[in-house]
This record gives C-alpha cells, sequence and structure tokens, in this order.
C-alpha cells in the first residue's frame, strides 16, 4: 500500500550535485571536470546540510581552494592511487542519460567524466555509466524492457559491478529481499551494493506498470540507502513515470538564490 504524503519533503544532496551536473551541462555542453569540481564545492559551501558524506565533505572542501588539482584529489583520496568507490557518483548522474538521449557512447563516456572528479575508482565509474545509459533508455527507448539490460552491460566492463548487473537481470520476479539479500541495498553506501539494486528496482517500475510512489515505497520497505537509491531509480524512471501532483506540491523547491543563478569562479 503506498504510504500517505504528509508534511515537508527536503531533498538531500543527491538532488545538489545533480543540479550541479546539470549546470555544467547547459552551460559547456559537456562535463568540464574543472568546473564541475568547483561547482561541487561552491554549492556544498553555500547549502552544506544535505547529507553530505564524511568523506565527499572533505573532498569538495579541499576543490573550495584547489579545484584545478581535482585529479590527484580524486585518485589518492583513500591513499595513494585509492579513489573513492562509493555510491555518490552514481546517484547523481542519470540527468546525463537524459540530457544526451540514446547516443549512449556519448551518455556513457560524460558519465565517466562527472563520476572521475569525486569517485576515481573503476567500480564507482560503472556504476555511475550504468546509472545514466538507464536513465536514457527509460527517457527515450521505445522498448525500454528488451535492451534494458544488454544496452547497459554494453557499457559495464568485467568486474564485480558487472557481475552484480548480470545477477540482478536474472531476478525479474524475485522478491526485493531476494535481491538485495544477493547484492545489498546500499547500506555499506558503495557503489557496488547500491546500483544493481537500483537497477533492478527502476526495471521493476519500466516494465510493470508500477506508480512513482509505488517503486519509492518498494525501496523504504528494504532500507539501507534509501535516499540514494530513490535518488538513482527516480532519475531513471522520473521521465517515463511521473510523481504525483500532490508529492511534487510537497516537495522542497530549489533556493533561487543557491542553485538558480548567473555565478563565475573566481
Amino acid at each position: 500500500m503506498t504510504q500517505e504524503i504528509t508534511g515537508y519533503l527536503p531533498w538531500t544532496d543527491d538532488t545538489a550535485m545533480a543540479c550541479s551536473v546539470f549546470r555544467i551541462l547547459t552551460k559547456y555542453g559537456t562535463i568540464n571536470q574543472v568546473e564541475l569540481a568547483k561547482e561541487f564545492a561552491r554549492n556544498a559551501k553555500t547549502d552544506p546540510q544535505r547529507g553530505y558524506g564524511k568523506g565527499t565533505a572533505r573532498l569538495l572542501f579541499t576543490y573550495l581552494y584547489d579545484a584545478e588539482s581535482w585529479q590527484e584529489h580524486s585518485q589518492n583520496w583513500w591513499g595513494p592511487g585509492v579513489g573513492s568507490k562509493g555510491n555518490g557518483s552514481a546517484m547523481r548522474d542519470s540527468i546525463i542519460g537524459a540530457f544526451f538521449g540514446l547516443d549512449l557512447a556519448r551518455v556513457a563516456s560524460e558519465a565517466k567524466l562527472s563520476a572521475q572528479v569525486t569517485h576515481w575508482h573503476d567500480e564507482a565509474i560503472a556504476g555511475s555509466v550504468a546509472v545514466a545509459v538507464a536513465a536514457a533508455l527509460a527517457t527515450f527507448s521505445l522498448d525500454v524492457g528488451r535492451f534494458f539490460w544488454s544496452d547497459i552491460l554494453y557499457f559495464i566492463p568485467d568486474g564485480e559491478m558487472r557481475s552484480r548487473i548480470l545477477a540482478v537481470a536474472d531476478m525479474e520476479d524475485r522478491t526485493n529481499w531476494n535481491v538485495i539479500g544477493a547484492v545489498g541495498n546500499g547500506g555499506k553506501v558503495t557503489a557496488l551494493d547500491t546500483v544493481p539494486f537500483a537497477l533492478w528496482q527502476a526495471y521493476q517500475a519500466l516494465t510493470k506498470n508500477l506508480t512513482f510512489e509505488q517503486v519509492l515505497d518498494s525501496i523504504i520497505e528494504v532500507g539501507g540507502d534509501t535516499d540514494t537509491v530513490g535518488a538513482m531509480v527516480g532519475g531513471i524512471i522520473g521521465n517515463k513515470i511521473h510523481p504525483s501532483k500532490e508529492w511534487v506540491e510537497r516537495t522542497e523547491k530549489l533556493p533561487p538564490d543557491i542553485y538558480c543563478y548567473e555565478w563565475s569562479w573566481s
């Protein structure tokens, strides 16, 4: 049963960072990595109470003062040659799929550029690519269910992310609990234990005539990193399956003085 929507529905760092990605895409037509690092840092400083993870918050603080060296920081954030494998890049990058449409090779390459700015780890990058490609398919494909998994997997290299996506692709008629038992629900806050479950939830919504609220309820039911899974799934399906008018009316609106502005880095 869909839960009653009551009160004020705030958004989190997932949306804040997606706004940054969208602004850079609309300004440059591509992911300008230096400018994206600056944009992330500026928004996190101006509007910090969005639930940024501690590691991400520290990284973005670094970018306030040294965004030009973003690559060195991202590649070595958790030690020499160890970038973040968290779920924070995939949570924001569905917007790339909606922006570039069915040019899936472009979607994949731009998602990689976006992910690298904060999550320079092969599995995190693969997760970002998977979500962005899924969003493009959900938004523009006329037969999304038929090629959903194969089109995503085409862009995912061999590795654990690919193995987990393959696993959930074969679990079409299983339950939430079966799926999270196999691949996780975001509780570890990594791309590996978040993206496959999010893709499975999005596929269920797109092929089983679920409402936006039903699929979000399904995500909340099993716990884990619910806002991040919800951001991924909502970003993938949102242009095809819309939230109710009541939901939209009760959702927090973007502060115009923070996210809707004309601004240049100085």
